[in-house]
């Protein structure tokens, strides 16, 4: 049971009622835990990044609760949720582990299970078209569906709810393998380029491409630069092809280097703009959008979609100002502090989207903790098998 539960923890955008099933899972199995008393699972680093988290929502709050843009509504409904993850990281972990979730298998599957979604949603479009009734409710897709506002392009997106926020996603769960397993197969590999190929994303080729330079980086192994060079060729190659013959990325790449493409500009440059007209302790959680818009620049070239910011490390320095940024790469470091390569990729691909205070980036930390330890587990029965016969546990491959 346990790890069909964590399955469908990465479905993090699939909606029932007002949150996601990976909300509702969450809130379940901490449920489940708590039925066990667990223990709250902590350290010094996260005490820190967590303290300077809380430190930044109450500054933000008592700074900016007076002001008539601030919705209390909103600050309390991001709070409620931001708590519950930082309270899930603190007591799942063990829970988990002694429950034998097999993390990496899981996350495997779910790979396969995307990619083969990814080509099964692909032929229905070619096949029933757009408005079918069954591909439309299973999918849940509307008329002004991201898979085909741009150019008639058909751009896949499975149980996401934008083509771009499933290349990110799904980038994050393939990184958890690459860089905790000391091999994965080829066909992981191919099934992670299907699903991130079919969203027709440019996020998704420069979140790609950066993934696999930071994992075959290595200065020191002159075999790994030489695989670093060739990748990099190829894949300098290969992207050159896809502008080259993918209208829809050739004008959005074009659109970004002319400073013309909102999508694009949102994930790079103009999150950055955000913070120019963002005072330092931040505007409070969940009200960085009203915050623009009281400024009337909702509709505005930089501040387009009301707001909106696609980048986690900004949204964050909007919200809970730069001490709660601090706090939040503080506490996202103290999970991967052991995997630098792992924690450089997860960085990357925060530039993709804004989701601070929702499911992916958390559950995200849950997988990692759970991987590195299963991982650890593993390479002790190998190498140790008659120490594998002790209870020893694993927290973050640190054994206690």
């Amino acid at each position: 049971m346990y790890n069909f539960l964590f399955f469908l923890l990465c479905f993090v955008m699939y909606k029932i009622g007002p949150i996601s099933l990976a909300d509702w899972v969450l809130i379940l199995l901490d449920f489940l835990a708590l039925l066990k008393r667990p223990v709250f699972t902590t350290n010094h680093d996260k005490r820190i990044g967590g303290s300077l988290i809380l430190a930044g929502t109450v500054l933000s709050f008592a700074l900016n609760v007076y002001k008539p843009w601030f919705s209390l509504s909103e600050f309390v409904g991001s709070a409620g949720k931001l708590g519950v993850y930082i309270i899930s990281l603190g007591i799942l972990p063990n829970f988990l582990r002694r429950k034998k979730v097999k993390v990496v298998e899981i996350l495997s599957g779910y790979i396969y299970f995307i990619s083969l979604n990814a080509i099964f949603q692909f032929i229905m479009i070619q096949t029933l078209g757009r408005e079918n009734v069954v591909f439309r409710f299973l999918y849940r897709v509307t008329d002004n569906d991201a898979m085909f506002r741009y150019h008639q392009l058909a751009r896949v997106r499975t149980f996401y709810n934008e083509p771009g926020f499933m290349a990110i996603h799904v980038a994050l769960i393939f990184i958890v393998i690459l860089f905790i397993k000391k091999e994965i197969p080829m066909s992981l590999h191919i099934a992670y380029l299907i699903s991130v190929a079919a969203t027709v994303s440019l996020s998704a080729l420069f979140v790609t491409a950066g993934i696999y330079l930071i994992y075959y980086w290595d200065a020191k192994r002159r075999k790994n630069i030489l695989k670093m060079l060739v990748g990099g060729i190829a894949i300098m190659l290969l992207s050159v092809f896809v502008i080259m013959k993918v209208d829809f990325i050739r004008i959005r790449f074009l659109g970004f280097i002319t400073l013309n493409d909102h999508s694009a500009i949102l994930r790079t440059l103009g999150t950055f703009h955000f913070l120019v007209d963002t005072p330092w302790y931040g505007t409070g959680i969940g009200n960085n959008a009203l915050y623009y818009k009281s400024l009337g620049w909702g509709d505005t070239f930089w501040y387009s979609q009301g707001g909106e910011a696609f980048n986690v490390l900004v949204v964050a320095a909007l919200t809970m100002g730069y001490i709660g940024l601090i706090g939040l790469l503080i506490y996202q470091y103290s999970f991967l502090k052991h995997n630098k390569k792992l924690f450089l990729a997860f960085l990357l691909t925060q530039f993709g989207w804004g989701l601070v205070f929702s499911t992916p980036i958390w559950t995200f930390l849950l997988m990692c903790y759970l991987a590195m330890d299963e991982e650890a587990m593993l390479l002790q029965d190998e190498c140790c098998p008659y120490m594998s016969k002790k209870k020893i546990f694993y927290i973050n491959s640190v054994r206690i």
